[in-house]
């Protein structure tokens, strides 16, 4: 799968060389915009809680293989036989051909990610999220909250109490498997028309039992 996005171990290292830096620099970069925080909760008393949910980690662990995560506090590796690792905020790892990897987001939900891939994972304003740059496959299961998805054709969503699987092909394109659950809506990347002005991304319903068919690349609107 990785040959057909044709990255070198020198793009590899480029890639967590910007993941650092935009983890320490992101928030003080010119123009940049931080998302805000999730508003706080209260108990059943009414009492505001803490802040727990902007705290909240995602717990990695090698199944197959090694891999390593990259973080603001530097790398880590990642090894079979060895206990799940803690992330707080985002992390970036790396899997090759051979290596399986899970990622844990307690009480919420979790990732099993085989096979090559690239991707950042973690939780950002206390919101578990997951980018892939690229992937083979990759299994998705939330049980409650929400988990922001990206892919790497541009497509996003947002998914809720579902089951979802993830296979990109050799052309680049996405397979997605809905196996059940709440409905998901796909977004499709930035799109603009023939004069750049920008105009609404494609939005796709998919329910449970169904498959769509990503494309490689979104060509601009007429």
């Amino acid at each position: 799968m990785g040959t057909s996005w044709g990255f070198r171990q020198a793009d590899k290292e480029a890639v967590k060389v910007l993941f650092v830096s935009l983890l320490l620099l992101g928030p003080a970069l010119p123009g940049a915009t931080p998302r805000a925080s999730a508003p706080a909760e209260t108990g059943p008393l009414g009492i505001q809680r803490s802040d727990d949910a902007a705290e909240a980690t995602v717990s990695l662990r090698m199944e197959q293989g090694k891999s390593e995560v990259v973080t603001k506090d530097g790398v880590a590796m990642l090894l079979v036989g060895q206990p799940a690792r803690n992330v707080r905020g985002l992390g970036h790892c790396e899997l090759g051909r051979a290596s399986v990897v899970s990622a844990r987001w307690s009480g919420i939900g979790s990732a099993r990610i085989q096979g090559k891939a690239s991707f950042g994972v973690g939780t950002r304003a206390g919101r578990p999220e997951i980018s892939f740059h690229f992937l083979r496959t990759a299994d998705l299961e939330l049980r409650r909250g929400k988990l922001d998805v990206e892919l790497p054709n541009g497509w996003s969503f947002t998914q809720g109490r579902a089951a979802i699987g993830l296979v990109e092909r050799v052309d680049g394109r996405i397979e997605l498997l809905h196996r059940g659950g709440v409905d998901l809506v796909l977004v499709g990347p930035p799109r603009r028309d023939r004069y750049n002005r920008p105009v609404e991304p494609q939005r796709v319903r998919i329910a449970s039992g169904q498959r769509v068919l990503l494309p490689a690349q979104t060509v601009a609107a007429e």
